[in-house]
């Protein structure tokens, strides 16, 4: 590739500078959750990564090129750091986060990664070491082709597999080409040193909306008001947002296979059975829970606050513990304005680490009124990555399943393995009650809904994953779950049967707003005309049809 005329020994000191450069690729593929356990997938990720740093060789000389580089070379130890502490390369949030790190907080940080630092810095020196001795050669027309190639190869190997793979998701053409050319970037995202550049400028581009978002709502309010007979009383209220559980998984919805075994002996367990998602993405799913926002005023979300300001302004301690540390306005507005947050950092959580952060919650605020709110990993994809071994108990199962086990053959393993993320949302449920069953004297309440559900190959259509154009009822229809304490029951005794009343109805997880401040007896501006999507009352009227939001942003109508 390089045209050598003196000694052939000087082009392998650029092979080892760009070995030094690779390092914090190398890492990756070691220590990136979506990598391990997959020796093809780490394979093609480090070809991805030499392709990148290769192309600007086709239009700058190697000496300037690789002095250049030196510049990445002294960030790399952030990178490294960071994937070995959470699993992933540097994001956008992580970024942002930095932007607002002062340099007490960085510096604080900085001995839990000595070693690494230690050796960068070792593994630097040698890099500039050998650049002084590296000479000025100049790549030949031919090894600027060659590398142009290269890179051109990888990116179409990456969209033409992705492409590929939604002919079992029936995209439309565009549909199609949308998805891989998005998820083509999406491994722009995630290698270094592109991550940088792009994460750097969505993460500035973040902060600005976040602000604008901020300046919008800082006048709104509910005037959300307790109702008086209930100032005094402790009230506990957790809303749990769950992640790609469908409802025809669960056991206690009479799945063939025992997978809520503990939710299944509830007493206090009000299982709604006839509720349908009010869109098929997480990203348009949560919004449309947590605000008043609908298929037909999705836009609503960035116009009024949401269940958290209302509980707030009624005068609760509020908690925000997100799983899945998802990054859009709504959310990030949300860690800004509760009494108390929780991010998890890696992409490999299971929930259960959500617990002693409930405890904590509980334990340290001497408030008599509490809202905590949980947005959990649920079994988002990889399944198998969202239960510990202990709960391995359909097999065969897939371990740390990835995308290359993506295969109708693989059926009975993917769905194995999405069962045991069931049973394991089952416990997880299970724990969250016990919490608040040991709060003997406290009106507690535990409302779970999914966002959306999954397709798993269930019939001829060989259907996978969700956010289809034209979504069918295994992407929608979800889990709703309500549990309420016996000092609740006690306490509220026609909301209870109001909830028992409504059970098999249709309803939307758009009527999750009006329901949970309702059970808390909090009132808000038109709240009694919003008695009708309310499923803790008797004047809930049963709609004729639902509307949901596609994947493509289009509204359909289903029954």
């Amino acid at each position: 590739m390089f045209k050598i005329e003196k000694d052939k020994k000087q082009y392998f000191l650029y092979c080892f500078l760009l070995l030094i450069l690779l390092i914090p690729n190398f890492v990756t593929a070691f220590y990136a959750s979506d990598l391990q356990d997959s020796f093809v997938l780490k394979l093609s990720y480090l070809l991805f990564s030499i392709s990148i740093w290769l192309l600007p060789l086709a239009i700058i000389k190697p000496k300037i090129y690789f002095s250049i580089c030196s510049i990445f070379l002294l960030i790399a130890p952030l990178e490294i750091s960071f994937v070995k502490s959470v699993g992933q390369p540097i994001s956008d949030g992580f970024i942002e986060s930095l932007i607002y790190t002062n340099y007490r907080e960085a510096t604080e940080q900085l001995p839990g990664h000595l070693i690494e630092i230690v050796t960068c810095i070792f593994i630097i020196i040698i890099y500039f070491l050998i650049l002084r001795k590296a000479p000025n050669l100049r790549i030949p027309k031919r090894g600027k082709l060659i590398i142009v190639s290269i890179f051109l190869l990888a990116n179409v190997a990456i969209f033409a597999k992705i492409y590929k793979m939604t002919f079992a998701m029936k995209f439309t053409p565009i549909g199609a080409l949308q998805f891989a050319l998005e998820f083509t970037r999406t491994k722009y995202i995630k290698t270094y040193p592109a991550n940088l550049f792009l994460n750097t400028f969505t993460a500035y581009e973040s902060i600005s909306e976040s602000k604008e978002f901020e300046n919008k709502l800082q006048h709104f309010s509910f005037n959300a008001k307790i109702d008086e007979h209930k100032k005094e009383s402790k009230q506990i209220f957790i809303l749990v947002l769950g992640e790609t559980a469908r409802q025809e998984n669960f056991g206690l919805y009479g799945y063939h296979r025992p997978t809520t075994p503990k939710l299944s002996k509830e007493k206090n367990l009000v299982a709604f059975d006839n509720v349908y998602s009010a869109a098929t993405l997480t990203i348009q799913s949560i919004p449309q829970v947590i605000t008043r926002a609908n298929p037909d005023h999705i836009d609503l979300q960035y116009k009024e606050k949401n269940i958290i300001d209302a509980f707030k302004e009624a005068g609760f301690y509020t908690a925000w513990i997100d799983n899945q540390n998802m990054l859009i306005p709504i959310t990030k507005r949300i860690n800004n304005i509760v009494d108390f947050h929780y991010n998890t950092k890696t992409q490999n959580v299971q929930d259960m680490e959500a617990i002693p952060i409930i405890k904590q919650v509980l334990n340290n605020t001497d408030n008599k009124k509490a809202l905590i709110v949980i947005h959990s990993m649920g079994s988002h994809f990889r399944y198998s990555n969202r239960y510990p071994d202990s709960f391995d108990i359909y097999k065969p199962s897939i371990s740390k399943t990835g995308y290359d086990n993506i295969n109708i053959k693989n059926k009975e393993a993917l769905v194995n393995s999405y069962d045991n993320s069931i049973v394991y949302t089952d416990h997880f449920l299970a724990s969250i009650i016990s919490l608040l069953n040991d709060e003997k004297s406290a009106e507690s309440c535990m409302l779970y809904l999914s966002d959306h559900g999954e397709n798993l190959y269930d019939d001829g259509k060989k259907l996978i994953f969700h956010g289809s154009i034209q979504p069918n009822i295994h992407e929608y229809h979800i889990p709703y779950l309500v549990w309420t304490s016996d000092f609740y029951n006690k306490e509220n005794p026609n909301i209870v049967e109001n909830l028992s009343k409504n059970k098999s109805k249709k309803a939307s997880s758009t009527s999750t707003f009006s329901t949970f401040l309702n059970m808390a007896n909090i009132r808000y501006d038109n709240s009694d005309s919003e008695q009708i999507n309310n499923l803790a009352s008797d004047q809930y009227n049963e709609p004729k049809n639902r509307k949901i939001l596609t994947g493509s942003g289009k509204v359909i109508i289903v029954d």
